[in-house]
């Protein structure tokens, strides 16, 4: 049916088209073909531009008041709220200057149209216009770069690992997010592109004792109110994890390691109350396209509490132990007897 559609438009374009060059024609013959343009034309002109401008003006807050709330989602983070308002600040004196501007040219093209024994001012050059259009906007930018400078390191800075914080990495390939968490030992064990396989997705290096333990899955879980500091790879072209609600948004980039620590302050099941929605999900998703299936590349995010999420992670498979489906528990009981048995 869209097909349908455009190719009716399409066909109807062509016709209009025909229309206008048949007219063009018939004017040639008759000696018509040179167009005066009166006063009067240009005095239409100025009205339906002005007109024109106020609608384009219209249609904008319309835009705004109807699919602003879509911009971003609610933040659930503490560092949210830093983010939304250096956004909401930003946003607002853009679309300050931009309806000043589309006002001012409107009013300009309807008032000062070309008319019979009218000259316009020449100006070659005027020294304090310069300085008014070049220092104001320098004076705007250099506040709201510093304000912006500002947030960043306070979201950056305080963010850095702190004692507690749960490590995760994750991981980015073409099309699918991998999230990798230390076992008991606390210590994610060494990775590298090298060991790669077809059962060793994310490249853990098997003579690191510390990735024995580790537990790779395809689902991010964290804790409430807990901070999280998140470390970044990818195995072939720069990813860009992008979780909204976490207002999280940080490169995947192939031979180097990317991090950023937040902490997520509002549970998967606190959010699906609020939005009285029980299939809502916090999501990780790609941002920089990446290829053909770039849109499929999403990966399901729970906040929960720490009881619920010891008891998840509990339930998970370990690295070493993958091909066994042995338990984190039984891993570290094997550990422990091998251990000991080589003293």
């Amino acid at each position: 049916m869209d097909t349908l559609i455009y190719f009716v438009v399409f066909l109807g374009l062509i016709a209009a088209w025909q229309i206008i060059r048949s007219y063009e024609l018939s004017e040639e013959l008759r000696g018509n073909d040179r167009e005066e343009v009166t006063e009067r034309d240009n005095r239409l002109n100025s009205v339906l531009i002005f007109v024109g401008m106020i609608g384009f003006m219209g249609m904008f807050f319309y835009e705004l008041a109807t699919y602003g709330k879509y911009l971003l989602p609610e933040a659930s983070s503490e560092h949210g709220p830093q983010i939304d308002q250096l956004f909401n600040v930003t946003f607002i004196l853009i679309s300050i200057v931009f309806v000043l501007c589309h006002l001012v040219l409107g009013w300009f093209a309807f008032k000062y149209f070309r008319k019979k024994g009218y000259q316009a001012t020449y100006y070659t050059h005027n020294n304090r216009l310069e300085i008014i259009w070049t220092a104001i906007p320098t004076v705007v930018l250099f506040c709201l770069i510093g304000y912006g400078l500002t947030v960043w390191n306070d979201v950056m800075y305080a963010q850095e690992e702190q004692e507690g914080a749960q490590r995760i990495e994750v991981y980015g390939k073409q099309f699918q997010w991998l999230a990798r968490y230390p076992g008991n030992d606390e210590t994610l064990g060494a990775a590298s592109y090298k060991f790669i396989n077809g059962t060793n997705a994310m490249g853990l290096d098997t003579n690191d004792v510390n990735a024995n333990d580790d537990i790779i899955t395809s689902e991010l879980h964290m804790v409430v109110d807990k901070p999280v500091h998140m470390t970044f790879r990818s195995q072939d072209i720069i990813h860009s994890a992008y979780m909204p609600h976490f207002r999280v948004q940080m490169n995947c980039v192939p031979g180097m390691v990317t991090q950023f620590g937040f902490t997520p302050n509002k549970t998967t099941q606190q959010m699906r109350e609020e939005m009285n929605n029980e299939n809502f999900d916090y999501v990780v998703i790609c941002n920089k396209i990446c290829g053909a299936a770039h849109y499929t590349m999403k990966m399901i995010v729970k906040v929960e509490s720490q009881e619920e999420y010891d008891e998840w992670l509990g339930q998970q498979p370990v690295f070493y132990a993958d091909d066994t489906n042995t338990s984190k528990d039984e891993l570290i009981v094997q550990k422990g007897t091998i251990e000991n048995s080589s003293l």
